[in-house]
């Protein structure tokens, strides 16, 4: 069936895109941190198959991705080899992603 995104602003919807589904690809903006860090896990709430890539200070750090049929959480562990000031990721699905959230440990991803 035919697929509609629309954008909800203030005076009203816009029709954005429309199509007949597949798959697409959002990449975030890159975020800067206040000092060289490094994330440690991600939570992503998503109700299909994911592919999460993730950068640091322009560079690929680490990709993978998520199997899923029914909306669910995954948490990642993300590689801690190294700091980065500039961070940014990918998604990559054909389903919806409903929340993605990156955090030091698991402890702060858990209580969002």
């Amino acid at each position: 069936g035919e697929e509609t995104l629309y954008l909800a602003t203030a005076s009203g919807c816009k029709k954005l895109f429309f199509g007949t589904g597949g798959g697409y690809t959002w990449h975030s903006k890159e975020f800067t941190l206040p000092k060289p860090s490094s994330y440690g896990v991600c939570r992503i709430v998503h109700d299909a198959s994911v592919k999460v890539t993730f950068y640091g200070d322009k560079q690929y750090l680490c990709s993978t991705t998520i199997v899923a049929s029914a909306l669910t959480t995954s948490y990642l562990r993300l590689p801690s080899s190294s700091r980065y000031l500039r961070f940014s990721l990918k998604i990559e699905s054909s389903g919806r992603v409903q929340e993605v959230n990156v955090a030091n440990t698991m402890r702060e991803v858990q209580n969002v």
